[in-house]
């Protein structure tokens, strides 16, 4: 699949639009060192607030647009390559661009591993095992479910890091896994600490819906993740932060031992809340919507959570 992705920017200006988790950005960083010889030139965004690609963010000179783990809009002029493992709806009526290329499938952990096993055919250059395993953990991956063949070339290629440490509150983890902090850029900074401390404690209603938690926030910083994770009880959880006057952003969390599918839930809203994007994987899920669509989602949510979901997302 590689050559044929070369073929299509070989002396073209490449645009590679990433979401900002390291996921991502490490799909991104595989796809850039694969590419970076063959197109006439490559420019690079990674993106998150809104988890979309749109017009505006892309140069107006360039030839193709390459998304991985982040959707396109219909509004991209330019032809897209699309890479990806988030449900995607194919909501891309009127698409002015056209879709010249797609690695998209959702049973896989996460877009730097499918990048890794489908279009760059498992290759064993360390560099891009190291990306495709990290990405993997970006993306909650666990250490006990790493796929055999990215872990047989992962020990071949540096056995150190693949060896056995423990988290600050004595969890087991391999060392790879310690470094994905160091790679997540945007919101996801937060977690080196430049959130002030007390925003994590900030008071909080926790309002119960049935079938979930929910809790409604304005802050300028992105804490709904933290949020959802410090008051998850024994129900998954959901975050919204109303602080951009222009859109909401959400997160949910689920508890371990619950069989939920957070991501499955959020891009229900899809189509039912205007402008809403919504996805992720069972434990962990994020969405953003227009902030005028608020009371909409607030209302949809205590319908689907009093009717729907204990019948389509618990397990």
């Amino acid at each position: 699949m590689i050559d044929k992705i070369l073929d299509l920017v070989n002396g073209k200006n490449v645009f590679i639009a990433t979401h900002w988790d390291a996921d991502g950005i490490t799909s991104g960083a595989m796809l850039y060192h694969s590419l970076k010889n063959h197109a006439k030139s490559i420019r690079t965004l990674s993106k998150g607030k809104v988890f979309r690609i749109e017009d505006s963010d892309i140069p107006k000179d360039a030839d193709i647009v390459i998304c991985a783990d982040v959707q396109p809009s219909n509004s991209i002029k330019q032809r897209v390559i699309y890479i990806d493992h988030h449900p995607y709806e194919e909501n891309v009526k009127g698409l002015k661009s056209e879709f010249i290329f797609k690695a998209y499938d959702t049973g896989y952990q996460s877009s730097s591993y499918l990048l890794w096993d489908q279009v760059l055919k498992q290759t064993g250059e360390p560099y891009m095992v190291f990306l495709a395993l990290l990405g993997f953990f970006g993306d909650a991956g666990k250490n006990d479910e790493i796929p055999i063949e990215l872990e047989v070339k992962a020990l071949d290629s540096f056995p150190e890091l693949m060896e056995p440490c423990y988290w600050p509150d004595g969890r087991m983890c391999l060392k790879i896994e310690t470094l994905v902090s160091s790679i997540n850029v945007g919101k996801r900074m937060h977690w080196q600490g430049t959130v002030p401390r007390q925003l994590y404690r900030m008071p909080v209603k926790i309002e119960d819906l049935g079938t979930i938690d929910f809790i409604k926030i304005s802050c300028p910083h992105n804490v709904q993740g933290v949020l959802c994770a410090r008051h998850m009880n024994e129900k998954p959880i959901l975050t919204v932060n109303h602080y951009d006057r222009d859109n909401v952003m959400g997160s949910m969390r689920v508890p371990e031992n619950i069989d939920f599918d957070a991501g499955a839930f959020l891009q229900s809203f899809m189509g039912r809340v205007d402008g809403l994007l919504g996805g992720g994987h069972e434990k962990a899920g994020g969405m953003s919507f227009p902030a005028n669509e608020l009371e909409n989602f607030y209302n949809a949510l205590k319908e689907t959570t009093s009717v729907q979901a204990e019948n389509e997302y618990f397990k």
